[in-house]
């Protein structure tokens, strides 16, 4: 590990800085501890009411995160999950800002993360992310034999997952907005508690509609191709007239298609539907073209 000793304060020159306000007080953790996910990091500074608060974590020379909050002489801060492996030796160095200069350092000493149980790992959806209204199915992987749990940006829980292996599915309903989640997952007494956030957009569904071929239009009969717009991680199903429906249809992000299929000379009429999970089904009007 680093000799935090000589680690100095530089400005945007490189030139080394002499900090104006003395170091924070540390009162947890203390030095040499073994720490839990999550684990809680409380100082203090006394006579000074600082505007700003800075933790930054470090395994060796390596800054993994840094957070900041507004504060008053009292600062504490959550560690967030699964920044420190588990069994790995990291520190972590706390300091205030007063007016326009940052204090000098405060360092941890050397911390131990616990081999505690970790949260589950998010695979869907990815962080950024954006969908539309409606069922949204969140997905990601747990320890074996795992009872895993969904949280809002709150932690306040939405449902528990269903479970295979060391995979996990939730499936729920999101309307119009930025949505935030978090998994926790429970093996016997041990509990990972929610980890870090998910966040992604939720967007009013696509129109859905028929874009070829057009209201009686007359196509030849090697030209034929139907598609049209739908939603995000919808089904899609076409039938001619009365006929049966048709579940082969691609789609891909917002469009659909048809796969080839001979049209027989002369006049037809389609109509499309598109299931979205939470949502009511919805139709296309009926569209009527001429294959010559």
């Amino acid at each position: 590990m680093a000799d935090i000793e000589d680690i100095e304060v530089s400005d945007e020159t490189g030139e080394p800085v002499q900090p104006l306000w003395v170091a924070p007080t540390i009162y947890e953790p203390r030095p040499g501890e073994t720490v839990p996910p999550n684990f809680r990091i409380s100082g203090f500074v006394d006579v000074f009411a600082p505007s700003r608060w800075r933790v930054q974590f470090f395994r060796g020379p390596d800054m993994v995160r840094e957070m900041e909050k507004d504060g008053d002489s009292h600062v504490e801060f959550r560690a967030p999950f699964n920044i420190i492996p588990p069994g790995a030796q990291f520190y972590f160095r706390l300091d205030y800002k007063l007016g326009l200069n940052w204090s000098a350092w405060k360092y941890s000493g050397d911390l131990t993360m616990n081999m505690a149980l970790q949260p589950p790992l998010i695979n869907e959806p990815k962080d950024g992310s954006y969908h539309d209204a409606g069922a949204i199915a969140i997905k990601g992987t747990c320890k074996s034999g795992a009872a895993v749990s969904v949280y809002d940006f709150y932690n306040k829980k939405l449902g528990d997952a269903s479970v295979q292996g060391t995979s996990w599915t939730y499936i729920h309903i999101f309307t119009r907005g930025m949505r935030f989640i978090r998994a926790g997952q429970k093996v016997a007494s041990e509990d990972s508690g929610p980890g870090d956030v998910v966040s992604f957009t939720v967007e009013a569904n696509s129109e859905f509609k028929i874009t070829a071929p057009g209201e009686r239009e007359v196509i030849p009969q090697n030209e034929v191709t139907v598609r049209g717009y739908c939603s995000f991680g919808t089904k899609v199903e076409v039938r001619e007239s009365s006929g049966p429906w048709l579940d082969s249809i691609v789609v891909v992000d917002r469009r659909w298609s048809m796969p080839y299929i001979p049209w027989s000379v002369g006049p037809h009429s389609i109509i499309a539907r598109e299931f979205v999970p939470g949502l009511p089904t919805r139709y296309t009007p009926l569209t009527n073209f001429r294959v010559t």
